[in-house]
């Protein structure tokens, strides 16, 4: 419910509140996008620790790790995040475990060639003994040549077949080379790509939050509160879901102070007589002083710029369009006559007797302020015509 004139409000306390019902949609829709790219960050970064560690010889361990995840990330994201992390890994896992398995028969390859060149060469060492003693029957005369021709061959087949699995020992361990780079290369490329989309994320979630954060603000400026400790006065808020237009008044706060602030206007010609501290007469218009007196007050600030009279009578129509100077500027600089001087009179209380009652002085009245500028003996004023036409006397004017 709106509040209504004359009702006592505390600073901050809610005056009323505009519809925010699009902006509390844009609010939501902000946050939840925002909660999506951060459980993606979380997932991602998880995801990198998890993988950089792994090896052909700890394939078996990777497995989806669990995620301490924020309380702030709705329970749906995380259940998705999980899935899709378990996903990844399983795909990965699948890759891994293919390269995996032809570096292991490529290992065994490599093992079974080594064995059999070692029985090749068992194999070349007894051919060749044998080749040297049917030599050495040969040259005696005492064996067949033919004989040691045959085991001759022999040895230079077997040589051969050793020299060739040689190359093949040597070709499988290329491959085993190539197949561990070939491990190192995915498990890395799924890093990289993990790391990339956790950058652009993370852009995206420091847009998001400046674009939360306005959102809010905004949100925010559709709750109106009071500034200050007051009054409500001049309410144009009557009922619920009334319609205001851009740049309306809806109501004036009345401060508590006790000191009331009197907004006056200074005559330039009188500007060089006034400073700030002096004392002031507030005659009321609606109490006549001669009957009531006036009420004291001082000088707080006077203006360093003058503006046109006719500025001052608007301001004084409609004190709303006032700047936070103070004072109002109508853009017309031309006009240079009629100047006057805002100043600010504080009163030194808030009462005035009348008829026996102490009233309550109101902001709205209409007030003359009388500055005391000096004083003057009796003497004085009476003298002082004499002294004036003696020092006109014999002059031209």
């Amino acid at each position: 419910m709106p509040v209504i004139n004359g009702m006592k409000v505390s600073q901050g306390e809610v005056l009323l509140a505009l519809d925010g019902g699009e902006l509390q949609a844009q609010v939501a829709g902000t946050q939840a996008t925002l909660a999506t790219y951060r459980a993606e960050m979380e997932r991602r970064q998880i995801a990198v620790n998890a993988v950089r560690g792994i090896d052909p010889a700890n394939i078996t361990s990777i497995e989806a790790p669990a995620i301490a995840w924020d309380a702030l990330i709705p329970r749906s994201i995380q259940l998705r995040e999980d899935s899709v992390l378990r996903g990844d890994f399983n795909q990965l896992r699948s890759e891994l475990s293919s390269i995996e398995a032809r570096i292991s028969q490529k290992l065994a390859a490599a093992e079974n060639l080594v064995a059999t060149m070692a029985a090749q060469s068992e194999l070349i060492a007894t051919l060749q003994d044998r080749s040297d003693i049917s030599q050495t029957l040969v040259a005696k005369q005492a064996g067949s040549k033919s004989d040691w021709l045959d085991t001759l061959e022999k040895v230079k087949t077997e040589q051969v077949t050793l020299t060739s699995e040689r190359g093949e020992l040597a070709d499988t361990r290329a491959q085993l080379e190539v197949l561990r780079r070939d491990f190192v290369k995915t498990r890395e490329a799924f890093v990289a790509d993990n790391l990339q989309k956790f950058a652009d994320a993370a852009r995206q979630a420091d847009d998001l939050e400046q674009k939360l954060k306005q959102a809010q603000t905004e949100l925010d400026q559709t709750v109106l509160k009071s500034p200050i400790e007051g009054v409500i006065q001049d309410s144009s808020v009557t009922t619920i879901s009334q319609v205001v237009t851009s740049g309306a008044q809806l109501m004036r706060i009345v401060p508590s102070d006790p000191a009331l602030r009197i907004e006056a206007y200074l005559p330039n010609g009188d500007i060089g007589f006034v400073r700030t501290g002096q004392a002031v007469s507030v005659k009321l218009e609606a109490f006549p002083f001669t009957r009531y007196g006036t009420v004291p007050g001082v000088i707080t600030r006077i203006a360093k710029d003058a503006i046109p009279e006719p500025d001052a009578q608007q301001i004084e129509a409609d004190p709303a369009r006032t700047t936070d100077a103070g004072i109002s500027i109508t853009g017309q600089a031309d006009r240079t006559q009629n100047l006057v001087f805002p100043i600010t009179v504080e009163s030194e209380h808030n009462t005035i007797v009348a008829d026996g009652q102490t009233i309550n002085l109101s902001p709205g009245m209409a007030v003359t302020a009388e500055i005391k500028t000096g004083r003057r003996r009796i003497l004085e004023y009476v003298f002082s015509p004499v002294v004036e036409v003696a020092e006109s006397a014999m002059h031209e004017r």
